[in-house]
């Protein structure tokens, strides 16, 4: 393939990591809005202590913003270098692991 894992998906999500704690939501649409319009924007929070986990989602009404997006794997949000990839479906994500597992192996092999 690729080389990517999930390159070929075409997804209208993304995961934004690295955000830290001091992210809204406001900095994610006023960042991402530039790419496209913008479905819905979800900040992950621990819901035990209420902390925001410094990782979010954004999900766009279309795949073409994405496509653009995640051709910089990082960007500067709020000051963070926030890095950004296709959010994948669980099932996508098997998908993917299964199409990868041959690689896996080998990195045990290393460890043992």
């Amino acid at each position: 393939g690729s080389g990517k894992p999930g390159a070929h998906v075409t997804v209208k999500k993304i995961f934004v990591g690295g955000i830290k704690e001091d992210t809204e939501e406001h900095h994610l649409r006023d960042y991402f809005s530039e790419y496209g319009k913008i479905a819905t924007i979800e900040i992950i929070t621990d819901r035990q202590v209420g902390k925001k986990r410094g990782f979010g989602f954004v999900t766009f009404d279309d795949h073409d913003p994405v496509d653009k997006i995640v051709l910089h794997k990082y960007h500067t949000i709020n000051g963070h270098n926030a890095e950004v990839r296709k959010a994948l479906s669980r099932q996508e994500m098997q998908d993917v692991h299964s199409s990868r597992s041959g690689r896996g192996s080998i990195f045990e092999l290393h460890y043992i």
